[in-house]
């Protein structure tokens, strides 16, 4: 299994391309972002998760607690994969603690994805409301996850403007951007060195509230984007999926149960 959050221009993307790896989709002329850009796989790998039912029969653990399925997909939407070699994580050289995490290498065909996973109360939540992680860490270095952010932002107005017909202008996003490099840059000017938000609790709560700032204005716009395909004010998750999931894809929720739209 691949989660992804609740980030809907994700899911339409996968149900289209498949999950790929950075690597394979330069190979495509396609861009990704991960989860997380510092993970542990690399750029012709994809992360996912074993059922818990492997995890507990391969390391005789109950994959609770610690476990990469009850972090990345019971909350959020995730793609189960079928028919795919993978190799685990644990007890490698790029083990990340997770019992249940696994390795894939280059891609999954959206013929390998047979059903998508999302929480029951998730499906009536509108679009705007479903949150859009940017991953900011108050002990991470700024530098990056500004780039990070930056590459987010863009990925998903490239998904609007192709997909919706609609875009952010680019003075909104700036407006949010520049304070937040203004901010680190008049705090910390490091030799050579990371800027590192957890030396300043102040500092860093700033920078969180424009992280915040910047994932509601994505929400609003990606639901603006849907309201416009669509043709329908306030877009749920549920109005998304019946747009865009192919028919051949089942629907589960979290726990493996099917569900109806």
């Amino acid at each position: 299994m691949h989660g992804i959050g609740t980030d809907v221009t994700r899911m339409v993307n996968i149900f289209r391309h498949g999950i790929l790896s950075p690597k394979t989709a330069e190979e495509k002329g396609l861009v990704v972002r991960r989860n997380y850009d510092n993970g542990y796989n690399k750029d012709d790998e994809i992360s996912a998760t074993e059922s818990p039912v492997i995890t507990k029969r391969r390391f005789q653990v109950s994959g609770q607690g610690w476990s990469a399925f009850d972090k990345y997909i019971k909350p959020g939407i995730s793609f189960v994969i079928k028919d795919k070699s993978r190799r685990p994580a644990r007890f490698t050289n790029r083990d990340s603690g997770f019992a249940d995490e696994v390795y894939i290498s280059e891609e999954v065909p959206p013929e390998n994805l047979p059903a998508v996973m999302v929480p029951p109360d998730l499906l009536d939540t509108t679009v705007s409301q479903l949150p859009i992680n940017l991953g900011f860490n108050r002990y991470g270095d700024f530098t990056s996850q500004i780039a990070s952010a930056t590459k987010r932002v863009q990925l998903i107005n490239d998904f609007l403007r192709d997909e919706c017909a609609s875009s952010i202008p680019d003075e909104r996003v700036q407006s949010i951007l520049d304070p937040l490099t203004k901010i680190i840059s008049d705090t910390y000017k490091p030799e050579g060195g990371s800027s590192n938000l957890g030396l300043n609790r102040e500092i860093a709560d700033k920078v969180k509230e424009k992280y915040e700032e910047l994932q509601i204005m994505l929400q609003n716009s990606i639901a603006e984007g849907f309201s416009n395909k669509l043709g329908i004010e306030n877009p749920r998750l549920r109005d998304v999926l019946k747009n865009y999931k192919p028919s051949a894809v089942g629907l589960f929720d979290n726990n493996g149960n099917p569900i109806e739209l």
